[in-house]
């Protein structure tokens, strides 16, 4: 994963991936500034922490794939064309 840094609306529930620690706080720093200025007619958010940013630790991903077209015949009672699991990744220091 290439973007290892985050921001995080929480209101909106909007997640956004950055390449820099730089650009993720630049960013959290917009959102709020947007909240400021909502806040004047209606106040803050009633969310504690509205706005997040910080570094990925980790993240899902695929593995154990198997393929239908590796398969004389699909073992599987299912139409997908793909069946795997998932495992947790962590972000090598």
């Amino acid at each position: 994963m290439k973007d290892k840094w985050f921001t995080l609306d929480v209101p909106e529930m909007e997640w956004d991936f950055w390449e820099s620690e730089e650009r993720a706080k630049q960013e959290a720093e917009r959102i709020i500034g947007v909240y400021r200025e909502e806040a004047v007619d209606g106040g803050w958010p009633e969310e504690e922490e509205f706005v997040l940013w910080g570094r990925v630790m980790g993240w899902n991903e695929k593995c154990d794939i198997e393929r239908k077209s590796d398969y004389e015949e699909w073992p599987y009672d299912s139409d997908f064309d793909e069946v795997y699991n998932m495992k947790l990744v962590e972000e090598e220091a």
